[in-house]
């Protein structure tokens, strides 16, 4: 049996009190002279030898702390003597605290008996000569650090003259003397070198032996006053011990790191302690109840270490992590730039290389950060509506350039059966078909990638995701080990191919998060197949379903024959699935030219993929418009074919898509091409998708499909209502809160787009408001979705709580935007109006710095960098130097709930314009607000104001 070597008294021995007195605990009987003494007393000052933390102790205001605090507190319950701290020499003092040396030193007091009683232990730092001192004998002839004119000093000195002793002014001092290497150890009090240790986050000094002395806690009175003392010393003696003890366990907590285990079994002195106060069969029993104290504590303050350590480690990663991907990010995006410049062909392979390695060692970071998060418990799954369609298609969409580097052919296949929108985390499901996709790219050197996705039983809501490949393929020795974290198969593979081997650990530990299950089927040499199934939950129908979207026919290719050419199986399975669910009737054509001139009837559409192998397509699609009667041709092509895109718009080829082929945008054209729809934005991949305008206001309003605003931001209020207005929905905005809840009628309005945050009332209470209303009224329920510049974990929670339907974050995507309408209220996107012509575009490209001002998204909004969007931009920059000022102020004056406030109300308001910078510098301080991190926030707010300089400077040149 072992324990460990520690031992403190609280009240030392029992008080010798005098006997005559004849007090009890909580009623103390005073004499004459007793109680004259306490109705005559001023407001004792009290003189704290020295600070001793944790037991006695004044903090920053000056006021007394620690153990002490409670037994002056218990004298004043019972007395009614007030105490006050005096900072002067003790002859100034009425009542005098420190430790029991003071009985030799002040011949002026008279002391207590000690109030509390603690080793002196030696203190030395871990892997020196010292870390096995269990004795002061072990100390001889080596330096050792002590507190000047304490007890302990004169101890060590008069009756161990072979130690050198090295005195300082403070315990603080003497261990930093020891951290430094001035000194081979610390001798001192136990309770109080152990919080300074901790205190000061001092790593690698522990408690390494016992000596036979002990450091009393006492109070002294000046030797004249014998009544006072009396009085302190029945007050002492009345407070019960079970009270003792816990003023004790509330501020004496020794932390297991600053405790050895004794070596050599039952610690006897304490035990010899225990027999003097408690008699055997007590010290027994206090050393076993000890012990199982000991055991417990060491293991929570293991469990508690190693929280802390992994909490450090993920703090540390995120913030390494973010220090390195900004100035990342900032590499990326220039060699991007440069890359779309004249380059020759040498330079353009090293800025291909320097945009390759920058995008693996984010990747890398990503992969690290993640892993820690997920370890340390930190990662969120969120709950939204999404749809499974567009996820698979953009996740495959973002890795087809690299497919085609490659010379890889990717598909992607989305059962019609799939929901159009479940409820789950999109941005996770997102991550983990990225990395899938991502190593089939890489461990395939030719054939094929294909990504399905399907429901996987006779409930719609678990899909079935799969990645397929024809790639090098796995061995079974190596599948064991494919989701453990840094596990890399073949060394060989991991040399030649790169990466950390985390990626695959990350897929399974955010699958499982999600509630589903990863696997991996493969044989080595014929490709790999990995999968992965997640429940999802159905949303909940909105007073206006889905199933009422008039903007599309539920058949749109009804009766109409399609003629495929050229695709591979992969990708002509997908074509043919697609267009089959939609109502068409589809053939298959393989071979060339030949094959599609030999008077063989080829539908209402024809369908050729441009770059099949082995078979012309431009020469198809040629052949097939050679004639008169020939039916409209789609084409399919790689979207880095520019010399095959030109040519078939000279052709007049109806529209080309690029591969990978999206659903939509495959059924739109079709339809198109014969006049049953007008042809989408999307669908010949241009990015000025926004080409529409709204409907009559009068129009909308009948049929219920404006869409309420909610902002008060002024230049927030200009941008979404561009962006809706160029998405074709009529809307009305508000300035705040209160003026959306008058202004909402239910016959008029079939969304609400609230700000997150606003004065008077906030987007949470306006949806709770409407909400109650609605249920008063009997009325429908309105789709209510939040705007805000934070998307932190939890906050679809408190949205979905306060009654709001889901949240968008800015700045907004103008296609996440049509989404949540296209979900939320689809009869709102039948009624818009096609623009046919782009909106002009100006000639001349300010010279802007996109970190700072960010045109190309201004463009997005406002259709172009018109007189419009130059106005609302340089309004903005007018009143941004008082917002700044003010922000600056608040956190000059310590004001950082304001300030907190005024720094999200900044951020949002920079990041809808595309402000990036200075959102970004403004969400920083609100997240080291947020943090408490308080110095943080006054060091950032330094750089606004000269941001602010860098704005407006940068917002002068557009318009000129």
């Amino acid at each position: 049996m072992t324990v460990l070597m520690v031992v403190f008294m609280v009240g030392g021995m029992q008080p010798a009190l005098a006997a005559g007195e004849g007090h009890a605990a909580g009623d103390i009987i005073w004499t004459d002279a007793e109680s004259e003494w306490i109705g005559s007393s001023r407001e004792l000052r009290v003189e704290l030898d020295a600070n001793h933390p944790p037991l006695a102790f004044a903090d920053h205001d000056g006021v007394i702390q620690g153990l002490v605090s409670d037994y002056l507190a218990a004298i004043h319950e019972m007395t009614g003597l007030q105490f006050s701290l005096r900072t002067s020499e003790a002859e100034g003092a009425d009542i005098w605290i420190g430790e029991a040396k003071a009985r030799t030193e002040h011949d002026h007091l008279r002391f207590t008996d000690p109030i509390f009683s603690a080793p002196v232990v030696i203190f030395s730092k871990e892997g020196g000569d010292n870390t096995g001192a269990q004795s002061l004998l072990d100390l001889h002839d080596r330096t050792v650090a002590v507190v000047a004119g304490f007890g302990t000093e004169r101890t060590l000195r008069g009756k161990h003259p072979r130690i050198k002793l090295a005195p300082y002014d403070s315990a603080t001092g003497a261990i930093q003397a020891v951290v430094a290497g001035k000194a081979d150890a610390y001798v001192g009090d136990l309770i109080v070198g152990a919080y300074l240790i901790r205190r000061l986050g001092i790593d690698g000094l522990h408690m390494t032996g016992f000596t036979p002395y002990s450091a009393a806690l006492v109070f002294g009175l000046p030797i004249t006053d014998e009544i006072g003392l009396r009085v302190i010393e029945k007050a002492l003696a009345a407070i019960p011990h079970t009270v003792r003890d816990e003023n004790a366990i509330k501020w004496v907590r020794l932390p297991h790191e600053h405790i050895v285990e004794h070596q050599h079994g039952v610690d006897w002195i304490l035990v010899v302690e225990l027999l003097g106060i408690l008699g055997t069969a007590g010290a027994l029993g206090a050393l076993w109840a000890y012990q199982i104290r000991n055991r417990n504590r060491d293991l929570d303050a293991a469990r508690q270490r190693a929280e802390e350590a992994v909490e450090a480690r993920s703090l540390f990663l995120a913030t390494v992590s973010h220090e390195v991907r900004t100035p990342m990010n900032g590499v990326i995006s220039m060699a991007g730039l440069i890359d779309r410049t004249d380059l020759n062909v040498e330079q353009r392979g090293m800025t291909r290389v320097i945009l390759e390695s920058a995008s693996t060692l984010l990747t890398i970071l990503n992969d690290i950060l993640d892993f820690s998060k997920i370890e340390a418990g930190k990662l969120e799954i969120e709950s939204m509506s999404f749809s499974p369609l567009d996820v698979c298609e953009s996740s495959a969409e973002l890795l087809a350039v690299r497919a085609e580097d490659n010379a890889l052919r990717i598909s992607v296949l989305v059962d019609p059966n799939v929901p159009n929108y479940l409820i789950g985390d999109p941005s996770r499901i997102r991550q983990v078909l990225l990395n899938l996709l991502g190593n089939a790219i890489k461990f395939t050197d030719k054939g094929s990638v294909s990504l399905t996705c399907t429901t996987a039983s006779s409930t719609v809501s678990r899909l079935r995701f799969e990645v397929n490949d024809t790639g090098i393929g796995i061995s079974d020795d190596h599948r064991a080990s494919l989701f453990q974290a840094f596990a890399q198969g073949d060394r060989s593979v991991a040399r030649r191919y790169g990466g950390t081997g985390l990626g695959l650990s990350i897929c399974q530990r955010l699958v499982v998060l999600m509630g589903g299950e990863i696997g991996c089927d493969s044989k080595e040499g014929q490709g790999t197949t990995f999968w992965f199934e997640l429940p999802f939950e159905n949303p909940q129908v909105s007073a206006t379903p889905v199933a009422e979207d008039t903007s599309k026919n539920a058949d749109p290719l009804n009766g109409l024959r399609v003629t495929v050419v050229g695709f591979d199986d992969l990708q002509g399975h997908a074509v043919q699935s697609y267009l089959t669910a939609a109502g068409a009737e589809v053939s298959e054509i393989n071979g060339g030219v030949q094959a599609v001139s030999s008077g063989v009837d080829l539908g209402d559409v024809v369908f050729v993929h441009a770059n099949p192998p082995d078979i012309p397509g431009l020469d198809v699609a040629r052949s097939i418009m050679s004639t008169s009667s020939a039916p409209p041709v789609l084409l399919a092509a790689s979207r880095f074919l520019a010399s095959t895109l030109g040519e078939a718009g000279k052709l007049g080829v109806f529209a080309t898509l690029s591969l990978p082929i999206r659903r939509h945008r495959l059924i739109n054209a079709v339809a198109a091409s014969v006049g049953r729809e007008q042809l989408s934005a999307m669908a010949d991949d241009t990015d000025d998708f926004l080409r529409h305008a709204p409907p009559p206001k009068a129009e909308a309003e009948a049929a219920c499909a404006v869409v309420l605003v909610a902002e008060d931001n002024p230049t927030n209020r200009i941008v979404i209502e561009q962006v809706l207005g160029r998405l074709g929905i009529a809307s009305e905005i508000a300035p705040d809160g209160m003026s959306a809840l008058e202004a909402y009628d239910p016959a008029r309005h079939g969304m609400l787009l609230t700000d997150y945050h606003m004065p008077d009332m906030d987007g949470l209470e306006l949806a709770r408001e409407i909400r109650t209303r609605e249920t008063a009224n009997g009325s429908g329920r309105l789709p209510i979705v939040a705007l805000t510049a934070d998307a932190l974990p939890g906050t679809a929670e408190i949205c979905r709580r306060a009654g709001m339907d889901g949240y968008l974050t800015k700045p907004i995507d103008p296609r996440e935007l049509q989404a949540e309408i296209e979900v939320r209220l689809p009869r709102a996107l039948a009624l818009r109006r096609r623009v046919e012509t782009a909106p002009a575009v100006n000639e001349t490209i300010p010279d802007v710095d996109e970190r700072i001002l960010d045109l190309a998204y201004l463009a997005t909004v406002f259709g172009s960098v018109n007189d419009l969007a130059v106005e609302s931009v340089r309004k903005f920059s007018d009143g941004l130097p008082g917002r700044v000022d003010q922000l600056v102020q608040l956190i000059q004056e310590d004001a950082f709930a304001s300030a907190r406030g005024e720094a999200h109300a900044l951020k949002g308001a920079c990041l809808s314009p595309g402000i990036g910078r200075l959102g970004g510098l403004a969400g920083d301080i609100q997240d080291m607000i947020d943090g408490e991190d308080y110095d943080g926030a006054r060091l950032m707010s330094g750089s606004l104001q000269g941001m602010c300089a860098e704005f407006k400077e940068n917002a002068g040149r557009i318009g000129a």
